[in-house]
């Protein structure tokens, strides 16, 4: 169990309060519920927006890497 608890939307300023109830609901979208890193993480408006920028990305280059072209 950790230590901290997570981000409550409500208790955040307006605009982040806001952003992180649209991380939430994409978070459960994609994953059925949202999971503890990302509530961590929403602590902080700033690193969540990074993660949130992170992620797309990740997903994107697994879609497109070839797993038979050897890099060297």
């Amino acid at each position: 169990m950790a230590r901290i608890r997570g981000a409550d939307p409500s208790k955040q300023g307006l605009l982040s309060g806001l952003f992180t109830r649209i991380v939430y609901a994409m978070t459960r979208r994609k994953v059925g519920r949202v999971v503890m890193p990302v509530q961590l993480v929403a602590h902080h408006p700033k690193l969540l927006w990074g993660y949130g920028q992170m992620d797309p990305m990740t997903y994107s280059f697994k879609q497109h890497a070839h797993p038979n072209r050897a890099l060297s």
